[in-house]
């Protein structure tokens, strides 16, 4: 009789992915880049006035350009001015936030567990996020807000609502400039930047997870996480807590952070299957059309992002030559605001508003990345000098991108 065969599992894991592709899923590049362009596709749209309804993506695609509904009438008080978000696209308008948020938290836990300092991961972070932001801040508030302001000077530099602006530069989020943008539909000057503070909420609170060493105990940690899990279901399901009209609520992409954080220590678990891939993604459009169900669907969605980071995708240049993803978040809204503005005759051509909307963009956010990400996170070697080699060797084309 022949001795029983072990045989390995039939199915890869995301670790096996990433360990065949030197620790790098083979579709991240691309699908950071994706989610920012359609992020600013959206805007356009929200823009252009045919954001938050089927009917009015039709339109879009088809380039009919309705009024702009109530929502975006001109207030001079409200900040809010997201649309609401209803119908059948409602689950793609939601979703792309948290999928950033979900891939964040996947690809910075390796970086925490490399650095496995709290100094040193809050130094790589900060080196990520604030450099780009400060230049961008600095550009809307000095080139972008002079250009375009309706009211004097002088006026403009002495107003508090210019000196709040600069606040965005640490986190402190403000939306409008003096006399910039007033006559658009939406006054906003960036409104991307809602997102900054549930991103420093992350690094904080993963700072102090990893102070207190609970960052790397995954069992420890997957039952916190799960505790919390039943508790935001249960007041989501039996109340209005996290229900939001449009996009989702600023706990909320922490915890799709988190759920990444999760999916990374479970990585040597967790098959790599296009069948739930594609039942997860029914399931994550299905949920995601009820607001009372909006921490059903992380887990589901956050293994949607993941897979698609894990496959392979075509290889441009563009993708090897720098990480674009988060100049086109920082700057596309913005300079969609300035073209409505200064180019009224595309108000009425969709299609050519959006080129020029991708077009600027692209140039600025190449700019941002060639002229300061990528030597700001040159300096990673000075904070982290083991883990700058480790990322180095991972992807030399593309110092400190990974999160």
């Amino acid at each position: 009789m022949h001795a029983p065969v072990i045989t390995a599992r039939k199915y890869k894991t995301f670790i096996d992915i990433l360990n065949e592709n030197r620790g790098l899923g083979p579709g991240f590049d691309a699908l950071r880049i994706a989610l920012a362009l359609a992020i600013l596709w959206g805007h356009a749209n929200w823009i252009l006035g045919v954001a938050g309804h089927l009917s009015g993506t039709i339109n879009a695609w088809f380039g009919v350009v309705p009024q702009h509904p109530a929502i975006f009438a001109p207030t001079a008080a409200r900040v809010d001015q997201t649309p609401a978000l209803d119908g059948l696209t409602r689950p793609m308008a939601v979703s792309l936030v948290p999928m950033f948020f979900a891939l964040s938290g996947f690809l910075v836990t390796g970086s925490a567990l490399r650095t496995k300092n709290v100094a040193r991961f809050l130094g790589l972070r900060g080196l990520r996020i604030f450099p780009a932001l400060v230049v961008e801040v600095t550009l809307s508030a000095l080139t972008l807000g002079v250009l375009l302001t309706e009211v004097p000077l002088g006026q403009y530099f002495s107003s508090p609502v210019f000196y709040r602006y600069l606040g965005n530069m640490v986190g402190w989020i403000s939306y409008r400039l003096p006399g910039v943008f007033e006559h658009n539909a939406i006054h906003l000057v960036n409104a991307n930047l809602w997102t900054l503070p549930s991103e420093l909420d992350c690094y904080l609170i993963s700072a102090g997870l990893i102070a207190t060493t609970l960052f790397y105990r995954r069992n420890t940690l997957t039952i916190i996480l799960a505790v919390i899990t039943i508790v935001l279901i249960v007041l989501n399901s039996l109340t209005d807590f996290a229900v939001t009209p449009g996009t989702l609520a600023g706990h909320t992409i922490t915890y799709y952070f988190f759920v990444g954080v999760m999916f990374y220590h479970w990585r040597d678990r967790i098959p790599y299957s296009l069948t739930l891939f594609l039942a997860a993604g029914v399931l994550t459009y299905v949920l995601s059309l009820f607001r009372h169900a909006i921490y059903l669907s992380p887990v589901l969605l956050t293994y949607v992002t993941i897979f698609i980071g894990m496959t392979p995708m075509p290889s441009f240049s563009i993708l090897k030559s720098g990480d674009y993803s988060y100049g086109i978040y920082l700057y596309g809204f913005p300079i969609t605001q300035a073209i409505w503005t200064t180019f009224p005759v595309l108000r009425n051509s969709p299609w050519g508003f959006r080129v020029a909307a991708f077009a600027v963009t692209g140039l600025f956010a190449a700019a941002s990345w060639h002229l300061v990400e990528k030597y700001a996170l040159g300096l990673k070697k000075y904070l982290s000098p083991g883990s700058a080699v480790i990322e180095a060797r991972l992807d030399p084309a593309a110092t400190g991108q990974r999160g």
